[in-house]
């Protein structure tokens, strides 16, 4: 169940990124993952409500942790290239 939470949780965190700002949804997700892992800590008495909270939970952190590769992409932006470099030193071998 985690896992499968991990990949609806990218596809949901992707498309929120994309339309409300990066930076909100990484605050949003991380707040919202912190809350289930501790609500995981809490002995739940029916199993559907185990299952849903490792569900949620895996929606949650898994997909944190991209959304900032993401928001770091964004913040520093790729460097033009180098030229190139010759290969023998100018003048000869």
């Amino acid at each position: 169940m985690l896992n499968v939470g991990a990949v609806l949780g990218l596809l949901v965190a992707g498309v929120l990124a994309d339309a409300r700002g990066n930076k909100k949804i990484v605050l949003l997700w991380f707040g919202l993952a912190a809350a289930f892992l501790i609500m995981l800590s809490i002995k739940l008495e029916a199993t559907w409500l185990v299952y849903a909270a490792v569900l949620l939970t895996g929606i949650f952190v898994f997909s944190a942790q991209v959304l900032v590769y993401a928001f770091v992409g964004l913040l520093y932006p790729r460097s033009p290239p180098s030229p190139p470099t010759p290969r023998f030193p100018v003048g000869g071998r």
